[in-house]
């Protein structure tokens, strides 16, 4: 029973110990927050499951900055627009306001623009790779992968032989048969 406790008890610790980092400066100031040495968690934070976990909890926390900052965008464009149009505020107030609406606007016009563009060229750069090696050729390291006991190493070259069909290739294509050198195979991957 006494162990289970200890066990809630890090677990516990690390938890805390994840929040400090999020809300303190330095590594000593959360330590310190948690009540352990900066040594332990400086070790924690080597360790992949407690820096995935760190890693969650600030993803979390910037989702949660940004959601609000995109609610207090509403209100934030309502008072710029409030100050420029209304005619008791100071001209320069008002131009300043007006001058912030249309940067922006702007830039959140290019931003859309980017992303639209962004979005065109990676559906190009798909469409492309599968028009230009066709579906056959987009498994092809798959089906030399499971051909594996019919390369020969010659050197740093290893060679494979297929037949067209393996290629899945007419054969008026190309010859009887097809010889596949790779170059350059690292030393610990050579064989005899």
């Amino acid at each position: 029973m006494a162990g289970a406790g200890h066990g809630e008890k890090q677990s516990r610790k690390r938890d805390q110990a994840i929040l400090a980092l999020l809300s303190e400066p330095t590594l000593r100031q959360a330590s310190e927050k948690v009540g352990v040495s900066e040594s332990t968690l400086w070790r924690w934070l080597q360790e992949d499951d407690f820096r995935e976990q760190y890693h969650q909890a600030k993803q979390e926390a910037v989702s949660q900055a940004t959601s609000r900052l995109r609610q207090s965008m509403t209100s934030a464009v309502d008072a710029l627009e409030e100050m420029a149009s209304n005619p008791k505020t100071p001209a320069m107030a008002r131009a300043s306001a007006s001058r912030t609406l249309l940067e922006f606007g702007f830039k959140a016009h290019e931003t859309e623009e980017m992303q639209r563009r962004l979005e065109q060229i990676e559906q190009t750069l798909e469409n492309d790779s599968r028009n230009q090696w066709g579906e056959k050729d987009m498994n092809l390291h798959k089906r030399l992968e499971r051909m594996e006991d019919r390369v020969k190493y010659y050197g740093k070259q290893a060679v494979l032989i297929l037949t067209p069909e393996e290629l899945e290739l007419r054969s008026d294509e190309i010859g009887a048969e097809t010889v596949v050198i790779i170059d350059d195979i690292p030393a610990e991957e050579e064989t005899a």
